[in-house]
C-alpha cells in the first residue's frame, strides 16, 4: 500500500518521533569514537616500533580490518564472539546487541583513524626534533608539547570526515536489534502500513544532513584555531 502525494503533515510530524532517539545515537557513536581513538593511537604506537615483527602484524591487521565491509564484520563479531568467548566459559546469552555493535564499529573506525594519525604523525618535519635537541628540550616535552598538537591539526579534516562517516554507518546498527534512528524511522513506517514511507524517511536524511552539517562547521572552526600550532 502507497500514497503516491506527499503528506507535509506527516513528514513534520515525524522530526520528533525521530529526534527521540538522535541522542542515544549520537551517545554511542561518542563510545565508539573514544574507544576507537584510543585503540588507533595504540595501532599508530606499534607501527612506528622499530620491532619488523610487531609493525608487520599491525600494518597486516589495518590492512586486513579496513578491506571488510563493516556490517559483514557486525555480523561475525556478533555469531562469532560469543562462540569465541564460550571457549573461555564466558555465557553472552543475556549480553545485548549494543556491545557488539561497540566491538564492531571500533574496530573497524580504528583502522582508518590510525592511518590518519600515521600519515599525519610522519608529516611533520623532523627537522624539528634536531631544533628540539639542539635546544636540549627533554622529550617527554617535544613530544607532548610539538609533536601531539601537531599531528592532532594535521589529522583533525580527516578525523572529522571519519566522525560523519561513524554516524552515517550508525544506521547498520539495526540489523542486530538495536533500537537507534534508523530502526525508529523503520518502525513507524511499518506502524502507518508504509504509506508515509517517503515523508519518513526524508526526515530522517534531513537529520542525518543536519548533524553532517554541524559536525563538519564544528570541526572547520576548531581546525582554524589550532592552526597556531603548525609552524
Amino acid at each position: 500500500m502507497s500514497n503516491p502525494y506527499f503528506d507535509f503533515g506527516a513528514f513534520l510530524e515525524a522530526f520528533p518521533k525521530l529526534l527521540s532517539l538522535l541522542p542515544y545515537t549520537l551517545f554511542t557513536v561518542c563510545i565508539i569514537l573514544a574507544l576507537s581513538l584510543v585503540f588507533a593511537i595504540l595501532l599508530v604506537w606499534l607501527r612506528l616500533r622499530k620491532n619488523r615483527v610487531v609493525s608487520g602484524v599491525v600494518r597486516f591487521y589495518i590492512m586486513v580490518i579496513r578491506g571488510i565491509p563493516l556490517m559483514l564484520l557486525l555480523f561475525v563479531v556478533y555469531y562469532g564472539l560469543p562462540i569465541l568467548l564460550q571457549l573461555f566459559g564466558i555465557d553472552t546469552t543475556n549480553i545485548q546487541p549494543l556491545p557488539f555493535v561497540i566491538v564492531a564499529f571500533t574496530l573497524s573506525t580504528s583502522a582508518f583513524e590510525a592511518e590518519v594519525i600515521r600519515a599525519a604523525y610522519e608529516s611533520i618535519d623532523r627537522g624539528q626534533m634536531e631544533a628540539a635537541q639542539s635546544l636540549s628540550l627533554p622529550s617527554p616535552a617535544f613530544f607532548f608539547h610539538i609533536l601531539v598538537p601537531q599531528t592532532f591539526v594535521l589529522a583533525l579534516p580527516n578525523l572529522g570526515n571519519l566522525i560523519i562517516t561513524a554516524i552515517k554507518q550508525s544506521s547498520i546498527m539495526y540489523t542486530i536489534g538495536v533500537m537507534d534512528i534508523y530502526q525508529k524511522a523503520r518502525t513507524l513506517s511499518a506502524d502507518h502500513f508504509g504509506v508515509w514511507q517517503l515523508e519518513i524517511f526524508l526526515a530522517l536524511m534531513f537529520i542525518y544532513w543536519g548533524v553532517a552539517l554541524l559536525i563538519d562547521f564544528a570541526i572547520a572552526k576548531l581546525y582554524k584555531r589550532m592552526l597556531i600550532y603548525i609552524p
